[in-house]
């Protein structure tokens, strides 16, 4: 993984990560090979089970009538994570 504000956004919402393969094992990242392979046919296949993985969550999420959202609300709040400070203004 590189460097994401996923890390920030987990602070103050409930978060869900998902990776899927585009490349052949052990093509170096930001590289023309990953560009190449991500273009392939191989990548185009993993750049559709993904699709198809958001959109099946996110159908179920809004066809369930919030149940989830909540359920999901409920278990964030009983994390009892410290405060949120952003890096920026601890910095300052």
């Amino acid at each position: 993984m590189g460097s994401t504000d996923v890390g920030d956004v987990s602070y103050i919402a409930p978060t869900s990560m998902l990776s899927a393969a585009t490349w052949p094992l052990a093509t170096p990242a930001h590289s023309w090979q990953a560009a190449s392979a991500s273009g392939s046919s191989l990548g185009m296949k993993g750049m559709l089970l993904a699709a198809k993985v958001l959109a099946g969550a996110a159908f179920d999420l809004m066809s369930d009538g919030g149940s989830l959202v909540e359920e999901a609300q409920t278990e964030f709040k009983k994390l009892e994570l410290d405060a949120y400070k952003p890096l920026y203004k601890a910095l300052h």
